[in-house]
């Protein structure tokens, strides 16, 4: 199925599960291990969503940028048992980590 309008639109549907595809969840969840081998507990499971099943956002990992001409490296700021905000796709095969949430 193609999607139509807006990229707000689009976007819409693609939460909504208007692409063909069963949607995707917005939840919360517990990092219980950090990177590079993270893994989650996405709140009301009741086991580890384990690395196979989890893609992290790079803000979230130790990466390096180029600023300017001058390569800076940032670290991981998560800690186990953060508060992340997670999106859970493909009938809960895939964990996307998008941020850590602030209670």
């Amino acid at each position: 199925m193609t999607m139509e309008g807006s990229g707000a639109s689009r976007l819409y549907q693609f939460f909504r599960g208007n692409t063909g595809s069963s949607g995707v969840e917005v939840k919360h969840a517990t990092v219980k291990a950090l990177p590079p081998n993270i893994a989650v507990q996405v709140d009301g499971d009741s086991i580890d969503t384990p690395i196979e099943g989890i893609i992290i956002a790079e803000h979230l990992t130790e990466h390096k940028r180029t600023i300017n001409g001058t390569e800076a490296l940032f670290s991981c700021d998560l800690k186990i048992g953060d508060p992340v905000i997670v999106a859970i796709a493909n009938d809960g095969q895939v964990v996307y980590v998008l941020d850590k949430a602030v209670v």
